[in-house]
């Protein structure tokens, strides 16, 4: 194995002035190919490559279909998904059950997209493996604002118990996903629009994979729905019994994903926690504990915070790598470090307003007179931003957070 390449390349940028912007994205996608050194290919396929997005509402509402219309004041949400190629008999069935499903739940389902791809940009296993890429444009309809979370995740539970045919990408309020089985480079010209100048994001999460321990396939590339990883999570059959054994409790049906890398199952448990009322912050604070155990400064409320996440949640709480994490959920970006902090995290702040996460402090092109402020994540501590008042939040301050928030005996 090439020294370079013991882990995946990840990293993310964001605007703090709450600013989307299409410069973000190409920035992410130069960052990319920086990270290529990270990333693993065979005969020119490439083990995987994504971008995480906020949704571009205004860049969107133009593929509404013809009659249909998002009511004044309602957000627009995409989904993305992938379809089986030489299938396009069935495909009006799934797309008509899909959008039947989203009804069920109170949404509504304002139109399908294909979504223009350039099949030359891929390797030749990339393309013959290739997937239909649509996108679904949701309304949503009656579902009240803070329960839309939890109604995307009941949507997404219902459709993967019915059409086991049909990878749901990502389906969520604020985000959307591209990904494709390729290189860094390859991604920006399979899907042409990301070069579209009209197409902006305040918040963008980016990712090269190296398989280590699953094959490669469209499905397992990431971004994930909410994350991505550097690295591996060693306790995987613990956190696996756990989840499986949560579903049985709740009458959840199938969580995890049918073959799932370890990555892969973990962006499943977050969106399941956050679905029942975790925000992107907490969850991760949870299910990657810092050793709290070996750490005497800590005051007496952290230990017994992380004495109550231990009861609680047991193995669905200590998700071990060594791994770095990157979530976004498009009301808090996440960078994450797991107690064994053997997969650096590092981040840079501007002063022009931007922070940027990955695993090299350099994929990404910041002019040195920009640079305010560099760092690098200890084990177990957590770096965030909060869209909402375009706020950093620090280690210290994010656990102060937590565990002011939380009942001593939940």
């Amino acid at each position: 194995m090439h020294p370079g390449r013991g882990g995946c390349g990840v990293g993310a940028l964001a605007d703090l002035g709450g600013q989307a912007s299409h410069d973000l994205i190409a920035l992410a996608l130069k960052g990319l190919c920086c990270l290529e050194h990270r990333g693993g290919q065979i005969e020119g396929t490439g083990d995987g490559a994504g971008l995480l997005l906020t949704t571009d509402e205004r860049y969107f509402a133009r593929f509404l279909a013809p009659g249909r219309c998002l009511p004044a004041g309602h957000r627009l949400s995409v989904g993305v998904f992938f379809f089986p190629i030489g299938e396009s008999a069935h495909l009006p069935h799934w797309q008509h059950e899909i959008d039947g499903v989203l009804r069920r739940h109170g949404l509504t389902p304002l139109g399908w997209r294909h979504v223009p791809v350039d099949d030359s940009a891929l390797g030749a296993r990339a393309r013959n493996a290739r997937k239909s890429v649509w996108q679904l444009l949701i309304g949503e309809g009656m579902v009240p604002g803070e329960e839309l979370r939890r109604t995307f995740f009941r949507v997404k539970a219902d459709l993967e118990n019915r059409l086991r045919d049909v990878y749901i990408v990502s389906l969520a309020p604020k985000t959307l996903v591209y990904k494709a089985l390729a290189t860094g480079e390859q991604l920006a010209r399979f899907y042409p629009e990301l070069s579209d100048p009209e197409l902006t994001s305040r918040c963008v999460v980016f990712h090269r994979r190296y398989s280590t321990n699953t094959f490669s396939n469209w499905y397992l590339a990431q971004v994930f729905r909410v994350l991505c990883h550097n690295g591996e999570v060693n306790t995987i059959k613990a956190n696996r019994s756990a989840v499986q054994n949560l579903c049985a409790e709740l009458g959840l049906g199938q969580v995890l994903m049918p073959q799932g890398s370890d990555s892969a199952d973990m962006d499943r448990v977050v969106e399941l926690l956050g679905a029942h009322g975790l925000s992107l912050l907490e969850t991760v604070v949870r299910m990657m504990p810092m050793a709290w155990r070996d750490l005497p400064h800590l005051t007496p409320e952290i230990v017994r915070f992380y004495q109550g996440v231990q009861r609680a949640l047991g193995g669905l709480g200590a998700w071990e790598g060594p791994t770095a994490l990157i979530a976004n959920d498009g009301d808090y970006l996440v960078g994450a470090l797991d107690r064994m902090g053997l997969r650096p995290l590092r981040y840079t702040i501007t002063h022009s307003g931007r922070v940027c996460l990955g695993s090299e402090i350099g994929a990404v092109d910041i002019p040195f007179s920009d640079v305010r402020e560099t760092g690098q994540l200890d084990p177990g501590q957590v770096f965030a931003v909060r869209f909402h008042d375009n706020r950093i939040l620090r280690a210290d301050d994010i656990l102060a957070h937590v565990v002011a928030n939380t009942p001593i005996n939940f």
